[in-house]
């Protein structure tokens, strides 16, 4: 599949769900004029790179950086949002082992690439936090550093790109593992809690009866 595919076919189904009625699911109590704002921006940008100083940056990423500023404007104070940002650093670097384990033995690979890239950091969010605003921050601002430090760390070999089409899809489809995968986890905990409460009421029944 050719880079970027991947993301728009993800927000095509994002925007499914949305019309469908599964907004205050899947993206909670977030405005529906952020929501539109961040897509304005972010198709946007999808038509332009910026090119100079030896640099190629797909302006795209800046409705990111957008989406990182506005949630640690939301969080009120700087200092909440530091624990938060520190687990960004670890996953940045995560994402920047993952990438340079991937360029010395592709063979590793068990999807691809950005599958499985997803799928790590995914699964890491959900269990650093199952919040959604959370999950958004430390892993956009995660992709967005590592990213970067990838592109700075092999100027010397390649062009140095930055938010590019395949970095669209790897943080379209994390965000997408990381919010699915918490709404199945918390499904999982309500009917759990759900069998064993009705377990529970039926043990206490039977013991009446004797």
């Amino acid at each position: 599949m050719n880079p970027g595919y991947l993301a728009f076919i993800l927000i095509v189904i994002l925007f499914i769900l949305l019309a469908s009625g599964w907004k205050q699911t899947i993206l909670q109590d977030i405005p529906h004029g952020k929501i539109v704002l961040f897509f304005v921006f972010w198709f946007l940008g999808c038509w332009y790179t910026w090119d100079g100083y030896g640099l190629s940056i797909h302006m795209a990423v800046v409705s990111q950086w957008m989406l990182v500023l506005g949630l640690l404007w939301g969080s009120r104070t700087i200092w909440r949002s530091i624990p938060w940002l520190l687990v960004s650093c670890l996953l940045a670097a995560f994402y920047f082992l993952f990438q340079e384990i991937y360029r010395a033995n592709p063979v590793l690979t068990l999807i691809s690439l950005e599958f499985d890239l997803a799928l790590s950091l995914g699964l890491l969010a959900i269990a650093m936090s199952r919040h959604l605003k959370m999950q958004m921050l430390i892993l956009t601002a995660a992709l967005l550093m590592g990213d970067t430090y990838l592109a700075l760390r092999h100027r010397h070999s390649m062009p140095v790109s930055i938010g590019g089409l395949r970095f669209q899809d790897v943080w379209w489809l994390t965000l997408f593992t990381a919010r699915f995968g918490t709404l199945m986890l918390q499904g999982m905990m309500i009917a759990g809690r759900k069998t064993a409460a009705a377990w529970s009421k039926r043990q206490a029944s039977w013991r009446n009866k004797r």
